[in-house]
């Protein structure tokens, strides 16, 4: 049985904190954003969800992941996609 690093993680918001008193406002549909592209990948026995989103505050990337039941997502600002990707690059050339 081999192990998964990632087992642990549950949710890792990596978009900044917004400190505005303004009350969140819904689109027609209730959701806060608006999905702008959208990518599904089935890997294993889990799915991956790849969507850039904009909101009132800007885009941003949001990666889900759903496995046996349980949900894990990420959201960054789209100005830190660059760099994560960079550092992904280098995770993958070491493969």
């Amino acid at each position: 049985m081999s192990h998964d690093p990632f087992a642990e993680f549950d949710e890792v918001a990596l978009a900044p904190q917004t400190t505005t008193n303004e009350p969140k406002t819904a689109s027609d549909d209730g959701n806060f954003s608006e999905e702008i592209v959208s990518h599904r990948l089935e890997a294993r026995n889990r799915t991956f969800y790849i969507d850039l989103k904009k909101s009132v505050h800007g885009k941003f990337l949001k990666i889900s992941e759903k496995s046996r039941g349980r949900k894990s997502t990420i959201i960054m600002d789209v100005e830190d996609v660059t760099e994560f990707m960079s550092i992904l690059e280098d995770v993958r050339s070491s493969l």
